[in-house]
């Protein structure tokens, strides 16, 4: 399974989306800003990551 993997980076929490090659959103969440926090997100999810979008605000 392919996941798209999006994440919009603000100053001191982020909005991570993670949706499915069928276009449904398995996760949607607001979180604070680090690396171990979004990688504690995204790693529920043992598939190839497709891609990878960013925006900072």
């Amino acid at each position: 399974m392919s996941v798209y993997v999006g994440i919009e980076v603000h100053r001191k929490r982020s909005q991570i989306a993670v949706i499915d090659q069928d276009g449904e959103v398995q996760v949607n969440r607001n979180v604070p800003n680090g690396v171990e926090t979004v990688l504690g997100v995204i790693a529920p999810f043992p598939v190839w990551v497709r891609s990878v979008g960013a925006v900072s605000r």
